[in-house]
C-alpha cells in the first residue's frame, strides 16, 4: 500500500505572489537611484528601511522579503563579495535601520521648569543650605523612631541609668516601641 500524501500545514495565511520579473526591475530602478558604489547595505537600508519605511510598505503591500531582495540585487546592492542578501538576513536588517532611526529620534529629556512658576508646591528644600528636607520615618504604629530630631518637644523623659543601674527588657521594649511589652514575651 502507497504511503498517504498529507495537505500541506496552513501557515495562517496565503503565500505571497512571487513578483515578476517586470517588477523586480521597476523596483531595482528606484532602489538603484540613490545607491553608492561603497557604501554599505545597512547605510543604504537606515535611509529606505529605518526613515522612509520603503521596504516594510512593499512588505505589506504583498511583496515577499525574497522579492525585495531580489530587487535590491538587481539594483546592485548586496554585500561586498556580490552575493544577494538573504531574505531572512534582510529582515534582520531592515528591523535594526528601523531600531536605529527610533533611537536617533528619541526625545530630548526635558529640564522641568521651576515649579514655582508652574504653580505646584515648591520643592523640599531649605533655602538656607539647599538641603533636602525628609518626612519623618515613624514605626509601625505611628511612635517616631528613637534619635530622630522630629522638632517638637520630645514627650519622653530621657532615659539615664547610673552605673550599677540594671534596666529591665519591658523598661527598653516600652522605651524603643513607646507601648509596654506584650505579655508573651516576657
Amino acid at each position: 500500500m502507497p504511503a498517504m500524501k498529507l495537505p500541506p500545514i496552513a501557515t495562517g495565511r496565503p503565500p505571497k505572489r512571487i513578483r515578476s520579473q517586470t517588477e523586480i526591475d521597476e523596483a531595482a530602478a528606484r532602489f538603484a537611484a540613490d545607491w553608492r558604489e561603497g557604501d554599505t547595505v545597512q547605510t543604504w537600508l537606515n535611509v529606505h528601511e529605518g526613515q522612509n519605511g520603503e521596504l516594510s510598505r512593499m512588505v505589506a503591500s504583498g511583496w515577499s522579503w525574497a522579492d525585495v531582495g531580489r530587487a535590491l540585487f538587481g539594483a546592485g546592492i548586496c554585500y561586498r563579495t556580490g552575493r544577494p542578501i538573504p531574505s531572512a538576513a534582510l529582515q534582520v536588517k531592515a528591523s535594526l535601520a528601523r531600531a536605529n532611526n527610533r533611537a536617533a529620534i528619541a526625545p530630548a529629556i526635558s529640564v522641568p521648569k521651576p515649579l514655582a512658576e508652574i504653580g505646584e508646591t515648591p520643592a523640599p528644600f531649605s533655602a538656607s543650605t539647599d538641603a533636602p528636607v525628609f518626612e519623618l520615618v515613624q514605626a509601625r504604629d505611628g511612635i517616631p523612631l528613637a534619635g530622630w530630631d522630629t522638632g517638637e518637644p520630645d514627650r519622653q523623659q530621657p532615659f539615664t541609668a547610673t552605673e550599677g543601674d540594671e534596666v529591665a527588657d519591658a523598661a527598653i521594649y516600652e522605651r524603643v516601641f513607646g507601648k509596654r511589652k506584650p505579655p508573651q514575651w516576657s
